[in-house]
């Protein structure tokens, strides 16, 4: 099978379309490879389709190929709106977390937060946010976020301080949402 993502633009400052092939090929077998190039000419600005070429054979000969298009334009647009999203919560210099409203682990933790406290995602995978503020025990802390889970408010911000990997201390004040998305909550915390 043969993988083609097609990218096909129109470039306005231009007069001419203008078409992008990329080729992600899986081998059919060790003996043959297919390469196509296809180009379609669309009057829209901006177009992705998937194309999947399989061969037809008559032992060892190919004699033709069954091909497969499918328009992935929405998907793709989906999938840079989510990496541009994320790309700017990496690089954001509040520290930003976002963890389970059951188990209170981090399952996000932002550059900013991260280069601060001196820890690393993996470490703080299997933390709380107990354990970065000292002044909270898991009774103080479910009290202070109760309102959020209850849906009598819909963000708490309050003042305390974080403990860094290496033990120093750090006021901050906390801006904490619970967001539900897709039948699930998390909590998310800016800092």
């Amino acid at each position: 099978m043969i993988l083609i993502h097609i990218l096909i633009f129109n470039d306005k400052e231009y007069p001419k379309w203008r078409t992008i092939i990329s080729i992600e090929y899986n081998y059919y077998n060790e003996r043959y490879l297919i390469t196509t190039i296809i180009i379609i000419v669309l009057q829209h600005d901006l177009k992705y389709v998937e194309v999947f070429i399989y061969p037809i054979q008559n032992g060892r000969d190919i004699e033709g190929v069954t091909c497969f298009v499918m328009d992935i334009t929405e998907r793709k647009k989906t999938e840079a709106e989510k990496e541009k999203l994320l790309s700017v919560l990496q690089k954001s210099l509040n520290e930003i977390y976002m963890f389970n409203s059951d188990t209170l682990k981090f399952e996000y933790v932002n550059n900013g937060a991260l280069r601060n406290l001196g820890y690393s995602m993996e470490v703080m995978s299997g933390m709380t946010p107990l354990d970065i503020k000292p002044e909270y025990t898991m009774a103080k802390f479910r009290k202070l976020i109760a309102p959020l889970v209850n849906h009598e408010e819909e963000k708490i911000v309050f003042e305390t301080i974080h403990k860094r990997a290496d033990g120093s201390l750090y006021p901050v004040e906390v801006q904490v949402q619970l967001i539900t998305y897709s039948g699930q909550s998390i909590f998310l915390a800016v800092i």
